[in-house]
């Protein structure tokens, strides 16, 4: 007679083989098996690292992770994996003992498994605002009302949140026509003197008009 035992998942043969000779009376056969190491390895490996996160319910695999990580779980374990990620970077899916596009992904640790979590970088967007006027009384009337409009044209990246704010400052229409009256003047009495130094004055003057409303819009306007 012949026996075989096969251990089951988490169990270990203890011992030899019980051997008989043929033709002899024998007693209980007793095979002894003990508990083996009842976890196994779950490997989670990235195609981008960056910003780029995958976690695991219960814990094990979370964002100290790198390119590759792995974590043992107890056989039988439900692990839940979840990818995570930056508006920089979008999630393509998963491969390995795990599929689909979903941005989880749930696996039962019967045997030692491996999942591969595929991410890409997102090229940025140009986002420009900008305010068209087709004639330039359409334009006066907005500055007259004392809207100041400023235009920008930046790079943002895709699936960001971008927040714009449109500020109005509280300049009345007769400030403005002082202005243009005092500026009105000004040339006038440059007319009056040498070339070289209402050159020298026109700049001067232009500076510091400019200097201060830059300080201005900056002080007005956060970015």
């Amino acid at each position: 007679m012949s026996l075989s035992f096969t251990p089951a998942y988490g169990q270990q043969h203890r011992g030899n083989p019980a051997n008989q000779p043929s033709g002899q009376n024998t007693n209980d056969i007793w095979i002894h098996t003990k508990e083996a190491d009842n976890s196994v390895t779950l490997v989670v490996s990235k195609t981008y690292r960056g910003s780029a996160i995958v976690t695991s319910t219960p814990p094990g695999i979370d964002e100290k992770c790198g390119f590759t990580c792995s974590a043992p779980f107890t056989v039988g374990t439900v692990v839940t994996l979840t990818a995570t990620k930056d508006p920089c970077v979008r999630f393509t899916g998963w491969s390995g003992d795990c599929t689909g596009s979903a941005k989880t992904c749930t696996l039962t640790m019967s045997a030692p498994k491996s999942v591969s979590a595929e991410f890409e970088n997102t090229s940025s967007r140009r986002v420009i605002w900008f305010k068209r006027w087709f004639t330039l009384h359409d334009k006066y009337d907005w500055i007259f009302w004392g809207l100041l409009l400023l235009f920008l044209a930046s790079a943002y990246y895709f699936n960001r949140l971008v927040k714009f704010i449109a500020s109005k400052l509280n300049i009345s229409p007769h400030m403005v026509w002082i202005v243009l009256i005092l500026a009105e003047i000004l040339l006038s009495i440059f007319v009056y003197m040498t070339p070289a130094f209402a050159v020298f004055v026109f700049h001067a003057v232009a500076f510091i008009l400019l200097s201060l409303g830059a300080w201005f819009a900056s002080y007005k306007f956060k970015w």
